[in-house]
């Protein structure tokens, strides 16, 4: 498998991935949950992870690698003692809505 391209700005802008939170036009894959409920993460303290998220926590954007042409971003950023991953891209689903990819703990250093 050939690996996607990367960038490092995000492909989608912040305030319109948090309107989407804000607005429940959010959806998070079982992969992700299952991860974010092993580290207690209940779906408010998930919500309140990804509302508090801020431009500076942004780590990548990388290409799909099922989907070229499609991006996702992702963040790293710390919430109660936890330094975490979030990884999402926005998709139409009925309407547009953004989709929770990746919610875990990272691995990446300290907090």
């Amino acid at each position: 498998m050939e690996a996607g391209l990367a960038k490092w700005k995000p492909h989608y802008d912040l305030k319109k991935s948090k309107s989407l939170i804000d607005s429940d036009k959010y959806i998070i894959v079982k992969s992700a949950k299952t991860t974010a409920f092993k580290l207690n993460f209940n779906e408010q303290r998930i919500k309140d992870v990804l509302l508090n998220i801020k431009p500076s926590d942004f780590s990548k954007s990388e290409e799909d690698w099922q989907i070229k042409g499609h991006w996702q971003d992702a963040y790293k950023t710390c919430y109660d003692n936890h330094r975490l991953y979030v990884k999402w891209k926005i998709t139409e689903n009925k309407g547009e809505h953004l989709l929770i990819l990746s919610f875990k703990e990272d691995q990446g250093g300290e907090i």
